[in-house]
């Protein structure tokens, strides 16, 4: 994301001037669409707020559970749908606009947060015959005793499993409407390029969550393919609920709009490799006005999700 920012303020920086005196650009209109791309979750547990010694040079959150790359992520076709509010152009290279998001995340097995090792290790030492080839997550390795520690209302639960991890399970429905300032760089009145954008609104959340004590948690040796992503297949066995609860909320939020290509036409557009980030935890450092389980008030899920489309194409109204 970084490197985006900084190339595009790179350009504009040089272009600026030849885009200000360019044929006046083509904003976007309401209108409704279709999209084809996928989400991919990154929802942590724990609390944002409290800090726990991982075995690094720092403290870093209290996170018992969030998602990794090559285990089991959830990456999931979006919803194909799309509505769009018109455009207001500052400048021909400058916009804002209204944006409205939904997308439903539907997460089972989220993989346990490691303590001084990493999965892409666990997979390296991993013997391929092991456990009718699946690795397996040792107690050891996570912070499950911390866990304990923090909330021992559910040590006897734990306690009673040979190999106990952690892990979640959720199901939620995602609504962002909010306001996007942003920048891209016009080639002429209907085309567009690096298309870049930052916004605040807020998001609501429904749906529900249960964090789940495996024995053990274990993963596919062999990794399975999706699209350009490679991971492996997690599961939580011997899956043990610890509590569970329903969510149903409204909570700040931010988001971040990339777009690589679009053609902005008289009735129509159309766009390449669209991108959107929704986070709710980055203005306050965790999801606010969760309600969490009595007895755990500390402990919450933090909602964030990417979006990743090849294309989208939008019919104006």
């Amino acid at each position: 994301m970084k490197l985006i920012i900084s190339l595009n303020l790179f350009i504009f920086s040089l272009l600026s001037s030849y885009a200000e005196s360019s044929a006046e650009t083509k904003s976007r209109k309401l209108g409704i669409g279709i999209r084809g791309g996928l989400y991919y979750d990154k929802t942590s547990f724990g609390d944002e707020t409290k800090y726990i010694d991982r075995g690094t040079s720092q403290n870093e959150p209290e996170l018992f559970y969030e998602p990794d790359p090559l285990i089991n992520p959830n990456i999931s076709r979006r919803f194909p749908i799309l509505f769009q509010f018109d455009e207001n152009l500052i400048k021909n290279w400058a916009y804002t606009k209204i944006i409205l998001n939904f997308d439903i995340m539907e997460v089972e097995d989220v993989p346990p947060y490691l303590n001084n090792t990493s999965y892409s290790d666990l997979i390296d030492s991993c013997p391929s015959s092991n456990h009718y080839g699946q690795c397996i997550v040792n107690s050891s390795n996570t912070f499950t005793d911390e866990f304990k520690s923090s909330y021992p209302k559910y040590s006897d639960q734990i306690e009673s499993k040979s190999n106990p991890s952690l892990s979640a399970d959720f199901s939620v429905s995602a609504i962002f409407l909010g306001k996007l300032w942003g920048i891209f760089y016009p080639i002429n009145d209907r085309h567009r390029i690096f298309q870049i954008g930052l916004g605040i609104g807020l998001g609501s959340y429904s749906g529900k969550y249960s964090i789940n004590v495996c024995d053990p948690y274990v993963f596919d040796i062999i990794p399975t393919e999706l699209n350009s992503f490679t991971y492996h297949d997690g599961n939580c066995e011997k899956k043990s609920e610890l509590f569970s609860e329903n969510i149903s909320f409204v909570a700040p939020s931010t988001a971040f709009d990339f777009i690589l290509y679009s053609y902005v036409g008289d009735s129509f557009e159309f766009n390449i490799a669209p991108q959107m980030t929704i986070d709710s935890t980055l203005l306050f450092g965790r999801t606010l006005f969760v309600i969490a389980p009595d007895g755990i008030s500390d402990f919450r899920p933090n909602f964030q999700f990417v979006t990743y489309d090849l294309i989208s194409f939008v019919y104006y109204l």
